[in-house]
């Protein structure tokens, strides 16, 4: 069975969003979002409709992710 599903809402830079061009989109076991991009890693609260960045600084190895460019440990799921 075929479904369609649409976007209802879009997120950029200006909303927070750590770069415009998402490599990657990994939802966590809370239903929050991981997203890897260009410039940085951000996380999404989805209840709080905010986002939470991470770079170099923050213990990146790197900031530059290439497409489809995530992984979920499981120290996350615990």
């Amino acid at each position: 069975e075929q479904t369609n599903k649409s976007i209802v809402e879009s997120y950029q830079k200006t909303d927070g969003l750590v770069n415009n061009s998402v490599c990657g989109i990994m939802p966590d076991t809370t239903g929050n979002l991981w997203l890897s991009t260009f410039d940085g890693l951000s996380f999404f609260d989805r209840e709080q409709h905010r986002f939470y960045n991470f770079y170099e600084s923050d213990g990146l190895s790197h900031y530059e992710f290439n497409r489809m460019a995530f992984h979920q440990d499981n120290f996350l799921l615990n």
